[in-house]
Order: C-alpha cells, then sequence, then structure tokens
C-alpha cells in the first residue's frame, strides 16, 4: 500500500512539473497576443503626451489584471494539452494504463491545479480586478489633463467632434494652450453659430467629466441663413463651451459614476438592493457578481479536457494543443457572452446565463473523460462506426486510387522516356548496351521546399487564428458593456471583427511571422528532418529559402492591405465603434460630402477657412458656401456665405459668381459693411476650382499616394507635419517587418536544435518585445523630429537585418 501511494505520489509530481512549464509559456503568450493592441493605444497615447516611463509601466500593470483573468484558463488549457500531448506522443500514457493506472488517477494533479488557478483567478476577479480598473480609470484620467491640448494640432481640422469642427491656427512649444482658435458648427444648419477665441484650451472637468473648451477672449458669431439680416455678436472674457457627446468622449467615461466592472462584491450586491435601480442595472451587478466566480470555475472545466483530447495527439508533439485550446475557449466565450446579453435583457437569470457555459462544457468534459477511460473513441458509437466504417474507409480508398493514378502516370512517363529511337548496332553479332543516366534536377520548388512551405503554412494559419481569437475575445470584454448600455444588435458585432480583423492582422503580422519560423524550424528539428535534410546535402540557407518565400508573401499581403482595403475598412471600423459606443450621429470624417473644411494660407501671414456642402467638379460649382477670410492676428475680419457658386473661366484669371449670397466685414464687434446679392455677383477668391477637388481623410483612410498629397498640401500651407511624414513612411517600412522577423527568427530557430517549439514560442516573445519597443523609440525620434522620418522609419528593419545577419555567421549550415 505504501508502495502504491508512493508511486501515485512520484505520479503526480511528475504531471505537475510536465505541466508547469506550458503553463507559464502559454500564459505569456496569450498574455502577449492581448496586450499587443493595446501596447499600441498605449505607445501612441504617450508619444502625444511626453508621459514618464514609470507611469506608463503602471499603466500597463493596473491593465495586467484584466488580461491575466481571461488567460489563466486558455493557459491552462493549453498547458494540459500540450503534457498530456507529449505523455501520449512517447507512449508513457500508454504504458501507465498497462501498469493498471486509469486515468481519473492521471487527472488527480491536473484537479489540484485546476483548484489553485481557480483560487487565484478568483482573487483576481473579486478583489484585483476592481481596484486595477479604478486605477487604469484614474491614471488614465491623469495623462488626459496634464497635456490635453497636445492632441489637437494646429493648422489641421480637429476630426473628433461629432457637431463641431475645430481649428487651431497656433499652439506655442512653451504654452499650454493655442493662439488663434476656430469653433463652427460641423454640419451648419440654418441657425449657425462661430466663436473665434484670440486663445484657448481645452480641459476636462474632473467632478462631471466633460469636456470643455475654455476661451480667454472670444467673439460669437450667431446668423440664421434664413434671415441674415439679423446677425448678432457678442464677446465673452473666460469662457467654457461644453463639447457635448463628443471630443474626448470616451475619456470623459472614465471620471462617471464607477462601471459594475469598477465594483467590489459588496458594492455591486448594495447595487442590486437599491431601489433606485432599474432592472438593467440589477441584472447588470448580478451578471457580474457571477461572473465574478464563474471566470475562475472555468479552469475546473477546462481541466476535464486536457487528458480526452490530449490523448489523441499520438505524434503531435509539444505544439499540437494550441488551436484545440483556442478553439475551446472561444466557445466558452461565445457561450458567455450571449448569455450576458441575454441576463442584460432579462431574457435569462443571470446565475443561469453565467453559470450555463460552465455546466454544458463540464458534462460535456465529463463524459468524454468517462469514455476515454473506458478506451472508448470520443464519439458516440452510431458516430464513430460512420466514421470509421464509411467515411474514413472512403477517405482511405480516394487517397489510395490517387496514388494509385499517381504511379501509373510516373511509369508511363518513364517508358516514353526510354522508348527513344536507337541507331542499329554496327555488327549483327555484337550488341551495345546504353546506359542511360537521369541529368540531375534543379527544379523549384522541389518536394522538401514544398514540405517546409506547407508546414510553414500551417502553423501560420493556427497562429493567425489564435491571435485573432485572443483579441477578439479581449476586445468583447471590454466593448460588452456598451454593446448592452446602448441595445447595439449582435449583427453589428459580427460585421464590425472581420473589419477589426484586417487591422489586428495587419499590425501582428511581424509577430505572426517570427513565431510561425521559429515554431516550423523547431518542429522540424524535433523530428530530426532538419538533421535528415542536412545529411542529404542541403545547407540551412537551402532549407530557410520556402519560409523566406512565404515571409515575402506576408509582407506583399500587408503591403496590399495597407493600400488598398485598410483605407476602407478602417472607415467602417470607426462606423461601427461609433454605433456600439451610441453615436447615431454621422461618421466623423471630413471626407464626407456635406463636412468639407479647408483651410489655404495667404502671403501676408492671414487665410480663408472653406466650408461647402458640395462640390461638383464637372460644372466647378459650389453648394453652400462659407468663406471666413482672417488677418494675420487670426482675428475674422470678412464672412461670406452663398447659397451657390461657380466658377467662370477668364481670359487670365477667372472669377467665382456668387447666388443668394451676402458678404459682411467686420472690425472686431463692428460691422463695417454689409452688402447681400440675390442675382449672380462676381467676387475675387483667391482659390480656384482645383483647391475644392480634394478630400480631406484621416492618415489611416488613405494610401500612400493619397497621403503623400495631402502631406504636400498641408506643408503648401505652413504647416509642419512630421507625425504624418513618419505615418507615411512607416506604410512602407512596416510590411518588410514581416521579412525581417523571419531573417531574425531562422538563426535561433536552427540554435535551438530539439529542443522544441515551446522554446521557440519564449523566444519570439522577446524578440518580439524588443523590437517593438525598438519600433516605439524610433518613432518618437521621428515625430520629435530629432531623427528624419524617412530614417527612423526604416532604422529598425535595418538594425535588425544586421543582427540576423550577423548570427547566421555562428550557425553550422
Amino acid at each position: 500500500m505504501a508502495v502504491e501511494t508512493a508511486m501515485y505520489r512520484l505520479l503526480d509530481r511528475y504531471i505537475l512539473r510536465e505541466t508547469t512549464g506550458p503553463l507559464v509559456l502559454g500564459l505569456l503568450v496569450f498574455t502577449f497576443l492581448a496586450l499587443m493592441q493595446e501596447l499600441f493605444q498605449y505607445a501612441e497615447m504617450i508619444i502625444g503626451r511626453n508621459v514618464e516611463a514609470a507611469v506608463a509601466l503602471r499603466l500597463l500593470a493596473y491593465s495586467l489584471p484584466h488580461i491575466v483573468v481571461l488567460t489563466i484558463p486558455m493557459a491552462f488549457l493549453f498547458a494540459i494539452l500540450i503534457a498530456i500531448g507529449r505523455l501520449a506522443a512517447d507512449s508513457e500514457l500508454v504504458a501507465m494504463r498497462a501498469s493498471g493506472i486509469s486515468l481519473w488517477a492521471i487527472y488527480r494533479p491536473i484537479l489540484l491545479m485546476s483548484l489553485a488557478l481557480a483560487g487565484v483567478t478568483g482573487y483576481l476577479t473579486t478583489v484585483t480586478l476592481p481596484a486595477g480598473n479604478k486605477a487604469v480609470s484614474e491614471l488614465q484620467l491623469s495623462i488626459l489633463t496634464r497635456n490635453v491640448s497636445q492632441q489637437v494640432k494646429p493648422k489641421v481640422f480637429y476630426d473628433q467632434l461629432q457637431d463641431r469642427v475645430l481649428y487651431v491656427f497656433e499652439a506655442p512649444e512653451n504654452e499650454d494652450g493655442w493662439r488663434g482658435v476656430f469653433l463652427a458648427d460641423a454640419v451648419p444648419g440654418p441657425e449657425q453659430q462661430v466663436i473665434v477665441g484670440e486663445t484657448g484650451q481645452i480641459n476636462l472637468n474632473q467632478t462631471t467629466g466633460q469636456a470643455v473648451l475654455g476661451f480667454g477672449l472670444a467673439d460669437v458669431h450667431q446668423v440664421d441663413t434664413n434671415n441674415p439680416g439679423a446677425y448678432r455678436l457678442q464677446r465673452l472674457r473666460d469662457a467654457n463651451i461644453a463639447l457635448e457627446d463628443g471630443l474626448f468622449r470616451h475619456e470623459e467615461r472614465l471620471v462617471l459614476a464607477k462601471d459594475v466592472r469598477s465594483m467590489t462584491l459588496t458594492e455591486l450586491f448594495e447595487r442590486t438592493a437599491e431601489p433606485g435601480r432599474t432592472e438593467f442595472e440589477r441584472n447588470r451587478a448580478l451578471v457580474e457578481i457571477h461572473k465574478k466566480f464563474a471566470i475562475p470555475a472555468a479552469c475546473l472545466v477546462f481541466g476535464l479536457y486536457g487528458i480526452p483530447l490530449g490523448f489523441r495527439n499520438r505524434r503531435g508533439g509539444r505544439s499540437s494543443g494550441f488551436l484545440v485550446s483556442v478553439g475551446i475557449f472561444l466557445f466558452y466565450y461565445v457561450l458567455l457572452g450571449n448569455g450576458e446579453e441575454a441576463a442584460a435583457s432579462g431574457q435569462l437569470p443571470p446565475w443561469l446565463a453565467m453559470w450555463a457555459p460552465n455546466i454544458i462544457l463540464c458534462v460535456l468534459g465529463t463524459f468524454l473523460l468517462w469514455r476515454r477511460n473506458r478506451d472508448k473513441s470520443l464519439m458516440i458509437s452510431a458516430v464513430d462506426r460512420f466514421t470509421r466504417d464509411h467515411l474514413w474507409r472512403r477517405l482511405v480508398r480516394l487517397g489510395r486510387l490517387r496514388e494509385l493514378r499517381g504511379r501509373k502516370r510516373r511509369a508511363l512517363e518513364h517508358r516514353l522516356a526510354l522508348a527513344q529511337p536507337q541507331s542499329l548496332p554496327s555488327s549483327p553479332t555484337r550488341a551495345r548496351v546504353k546506359v542511360r543516366m537521369e541529368p540531375p534536377s534543379f527544379r523549384f520548388p522541389g518536394v522538401l521546399d514544398r514540405y517546409i512551405f506547407g508546414v510553414f503554412v500551417r502553423v501560420l494559419a493556427v497562429t493567425i487564428v489564435a491571435a485573432l481569437a485572443v483579441f477578439i475575445v479581449s476586445d468583447f470584454t471590454q466593448l460588452v458593456d456598451e454593446m448592452l448600455r446602448n441595445d447595439v444588435p449582435s449583427s453589428v458585432f459580427f460585421e464590425y471583427y472581420p473589419y477589426l480583423s484586417l487591422q489586428v492582422f495587419y499590425d501582428n503580422a511581424p509577430v505572426l511571422v517570427l513565431v510561425t519560423t521559429l515554431v516550423t524550424f523547431g518542429l522540424l528539428s524535433q523530428r530530426n528532418e532538419v538533421v535528415a535534410a542536412k545529411a542529404l546535402g542541403f545547407s540551412l540557407f537551402r532549407l530557410a529559402v520556402p519560409a523566406l518565400l512565404a515571409a515575402v508573401g506576408v509582407a506583399l499581403l500587408s503591403a496590399a492591405l495597407e493600400n488598398s482595403v485598410l483605407p476602407a475598412s478602417n472607415a467602417k471600423v470607426v462606423e461601427l465603434r461609433d454605433r456600439i459606443r451610441g453615436n447615431a450621429g454621422p461618421v466623423k470624417s471630413y471626407h464626407r460630402a456635406d463636412r468639407q473644411w479647408r483651410f489655404a494660407l495667404e502671403e501676408d501671414g492671414g487665410g480663408y477657412i472653406y466650408n461647402y456642402r458640395h462640390y461638383d467638379a464637372d460644372r466647378a460649382t459650389l453648394q453652400r458656401l462659407q468663406v471666413f477670410r482672417f488677418d494675420a492676428q487670426h482675428r475674422l475680419t470678412r464672412r461670406l456665405y452663398a447659397a451657390a457658386a461657380r466658377y467662370v473661366p477668364g481670359d487670365g484669371r477667372g472669377r467665382w459668381e456668387l447666388v443668394d449670397a451676402w458678404i459682411r466685414e467686420f472690425d472686431g464687434l463692428t460691422i463695417t459693411s454689409s452688402q447681400r446679392f440675390a442675382g449672380p455677383q462676381p467676387v475675387d477668391l483667391p482659390e480656384e476650382p482645383e483647391f475644392f477637388n480634394t478630400e480631406v481623410k484621416y492618415a489611416e483612410q488613405m494610401n500612400r499616394i493619397e497621403l503623400r498629397r495631402h502631406i504636400d498640401e498641408l506643408v503648401a500651407s505652413g504647416t509642419d507635419v512630421p507625425d504624418l511624414e513618419m505615418q507615411l513612411h512607416n506604410k512602407t517600412a512596416m510590411p518588410v517587418v514581416s521579412l525581417v522577423m523571419a531573417l531574425v527568427a531562422l538563426p535561433f530557430a536552427f540554435r535551438l536544435g530539439r529542443q522544441g517549439a515551446l522554446y521557440g514560442i519564449g523566444i519570439s516573445i522577446v524578440v518580439g518585445i524588443v523590437y517593438y519597443t525598438v519600433i516605439s523609440v524610433f518613432t518618437t525620434l521621428g515625430q520629435s523630429e530629432a531623427l528624419p522620418p524617412l530614417i527612423a522609419a526604416w532604422s529598425p528593419n535595418a538594425l535588425f537585418a544586421t543582427l540576423a545577419l550577423y548570427l547566421f555567421l555562428g550557425v553550422r549550415t
């Protein structure tokens, strides 16, 4: 009895040791993938506000609990599948079963680890997560209020307002605010209000969470276009203009009443008991209470699947459970998300909605473990018989038939090659024997090339699916509250994530190629296929060719996406995200036909702001034209309005003819001149039709050619745009990163030898973090003009490509 007890203790420690390594690595991998997108967002915010490194690290640390809560169950399932798969591949499970050890005994250490991880996850959800969410909100607010005015660039129309447009003439480096501020209705209607201020600054009211635009001294112009004679002028001092539902709308939510995700259990129970709360709010609180315990319980549920599914991985190696763990986890969160939506709307009780995924998967997992312990197929008998007796046999028969046809075709080709016309022998009694040698084949791709390429593509597909699944689950958990609050239909999410996935793939493509390259050659080395290829005379450089070609394909795909697809898909993402967040207004983009705002700089330092509803390039006509003339001190001196304007070419320079128009000139609060025209009236405007024949878009919504033209226009108007220059060069440099990552990965992959794919994944995490840190540093240098944007964009690629070539020198090929 003592011997048996000692044996089981040894077995328990052995299984725990086999599971711990993959658990730690899986946690790092999934956490890194989930944080990738947030790291880009933090980097963009930090670069724009000059946030200290310590503050950035604090923000990252506060964000980790939300991510780790999701990745612990997923990493645990991943670890069990890998550990059990390795035992099955080395026939150790068969030996255990032959020794009389049941799978329930093997499950015992897994159950202990499940309980431990469930306890850790439960502590995170009930204690750490509420405090972390609150700390993230407070820290983000402090970052926003520290240097919020830097978010608005001078001489660029700010496009984050839903109902208004903001234009700033100057932003002195040593001052917090701006000089020369123009604020107007984004889509002017009959009642129009325009505010022109000498100075201005945007602040966030920490009490109400509302964004306000503060003016030191401002003139307010109000007019009704249906009655232009009633023009009102007013001067304000130290005025604050509220920016409703527009600028910093997302950031304003950070200081509103605490969300349920930031509440402790005590606060959630108090909310359910408050008499003034609606049924929706009570249901949301109850959902969050049960969710804090249902997610930790998922560790116990996932532990049931490791043995029955991992037992099937005969020669799958250490990485065989990657895709299976992602699939189960994604299925679990689909059930959980649908249950959360049903509970919030009152269709299901909150406890049932949150615990139903665990109950369903627990019953299924117990059933699979029971069948596997009885050495039965995981499928029920009828399905199993159909699969083995009909489907599988038919597939085998088709495979053999295809192989037979291939043999016949090759035999026929061989006979045709031998049936060459031969000259008659010179002596009838003496025949000559000819030995025909086939010339060496230099055909590319060969069998080995196709095999390596196929392995690379399969691993890449698994990696892409895993990365997208982790990101979608992480992002969905952040948006589900707004979806429920704004009653957004599920169809919006099914439309939103396919568009967003394109940008996620583009951003993560270098890391995906890095992981794929390391895992691919790790698997080949583990199966001694690299040694066999070297024994046949293939160098490692030759083996790397298919992987490099695949990396080039990913780079070309990224370039094609960035140039042709992403500009349109990103615009769609913005539109759908606004719907999710409750913005029912039009899409916030100034390339819309009814929101055209342009600025033209004059030689004397003044300038014109143009606004029009529509421009007809064929007829050279503008609909509902407004023109604002400013002097060198950014004071409004002239204003023009016309229901229509038509360009009339002349012998030299043409003129504009206005219909149903009026013109006013100002000197401070005094209207020095006022004219009104009913019929066509010629006026002199400095711009010709070509000026209006362009659209203003986001940098993300433009390809390289469009962005280059946009930058040239801004530079011609006197605006320095190093950030746009960086984005322009990054549009060319970023796709090449995938090829560079493959070059960096290959020396590490060949040095790893038989240590396996898991070591490659670990190295890829370290290399990926270092690479994106270097990119962030050089991006900052380029945007601050410490380096030319061209050099800043391409320096990371050059540095890491040089490093890859250096590492190749030490590889025994």
